[in-house]
């Protein structure tokens, strides 16, 4: 019935080297299981310290990833845009503007693909990524 986004994969704003992409793509093939650290900055993810204690202390969180889950989140990042004008329900999405994960601006240029006329973007001036576990939420 609607769709709401809340710091959407549409554009990755992480930097990944060049040579960790020429051998994950080569792994891909030979050891798809090869995992990559991820260098995200678990800062970027909250400003609420009791959210960041917890995160950094949960043994199950992620600090990799596999070769092949980032090529295969390539193509569905691909996919997205490219299917974009199928999205004919309401939108609502939310970002934040600090966010270093995700690219900020490509939320933006992701709605205006979309064909329905129902769709509206809220920005957090002072926002991280995760949006419902920061201090002002």
């Amino acid at each position: 019935q609607a769709l709401i986004l809340s710091s959407p994969l549409l554009g990755l704003l992480l930097p990944v080297p060049f040579w960790n992409r020429v051998i994950g793509r080569m792994l891909c093939w030979v050891a798809p299981r090869t995992r990559f650290k991820t260098h995200i900055n678990p800062r970027n993810m909250t400003r609420d310290p009791q959210f960041l204690e917890r995160r950094l202390s949960d043994p199950l969180l992620l600090r990799s990833v596999t070769a092949r889950w980032f090529f295969a989140m390539r193509d569905a990042l691909a996919a997205a845009h490219r299917d974009a004008d199928r999205i004919t329900c309401p939108v609502l999405a939310l970002q934040g503007m600090l966010d270093r994960t995700v690219d900020p601006a490509a939320v933006g240029r992701y709605l205006d693909k979309l064909p329905t006329t129902d769709k509206t973007l809220w920005t957090y001036p002072d926002g991280v990524h995760e949006l419902f576990q920061d201090a002002d939420w």
